[in-house]
Parts: structure tokens; C-alpha cells; sequence
């Protein structure tokens, strides 16, 4: 009985890369779009922390929700895996955005966790105007 759970658990891993795989190969596509249309807001900051390997479904998020809301702050906290080539293209594709290193946020002796980066971050923004 083991062997066979164990077969199909390969089979789940393979279809699972094969899938992946073609929802990346259709998502690269966001970077060809045009520049998102948003009206600039201080008072909103629309904050996500993205790496190189979420690029994608970031800018499809970010285009989608952007294409509802229509006004803020974009800022991007780069978890440390963007590259020039991904400031590049969110600099093209989110006109104004700001980009935040994540490795810049003080943690003041909390944990250096990413989810701590980002609450820091946020009370950085509640902290300071925009």
C-alpha cells in the first residue's frame, strides 16, 4: 500500500510543477501591459512586500486591485530578491511606486521576520506623512 501512496504523491509533485510552471509562463505576460492608471493619494498607502519570485502575481494583483480603487501610495518592501531587472519593471508598469528594502526597517529588537518588517513599515507610514 506504500508504494502506492507513494506513486501518487510523485504524480501530485510533477502535476503540481507542470501547473505551476504554465500559471508562471501565462503570468509573465502582466509585464508586457501598460503602465497602470491610479490617481497618487498621500493619505493611502497601498504597502506589499514582494520578491523576485511573486513579481508576477504581485503585478497582477496590483493591476486588478488598482484598476478598482484607482488612488494611493503604491509602495513595493522588497523582501531582498528583486533584481534590477524587477525594479525595472515595476518602476515601468507602477508609475511613482515607492520601493523599500525590507533589510532598511528597524525591527527595535523584535524579531527580523518578514511579517515584522512589514508591521514596522506600516507604523513607519502612520508615523510620517507620505
Amino acid at each position: 500500500m506504500k508504494k502506492g501512496k507513494d506513486m501518487l504523491d510523485k504524480i501530485r509533485a510533477v502535476k503540481e510543477r507542470i501547473e505551476r510552471f504554465r500559471f508562471q509562463s501565462q503570468a509573465h505576460q502582466i509585464r508586457s501591459i501598460q503602465p497602470i492608471q491610479y490617481t497618487p493619494d498621500p493619505n493611502v498607502a497601498i504597502l506589499t512586500m514582494v520578491g523576485h519570485d511573486t513579481l508576477n502575481m504581485y503585478l497582477i494583483a496590483v493591476a486588478s486591485f488598482m484598476r478598482q480603487f484607482g488612488y494611493g501610495t503604491i509602495e513595493v518592501l522588497d523582501d531582498g530578491t528583486l533584481d534590477d531587472d524587477d525594479i525595472a519593471v515595476l518602476t515601468r508598469i507602477i508609475p511613482l511606486v515607492r520601493i523599500t528594502k525590507a533589510c532598511d526597517i528597524e525591527t527595535h529588537g523584535c524579531p527580523t521576520y518578514s511579517s515584522w518588517k512589514r508591521l514596522f513599515r506600516v507604523l513607519q507610514l502612520v508615523e510620517t506623512p507620505m
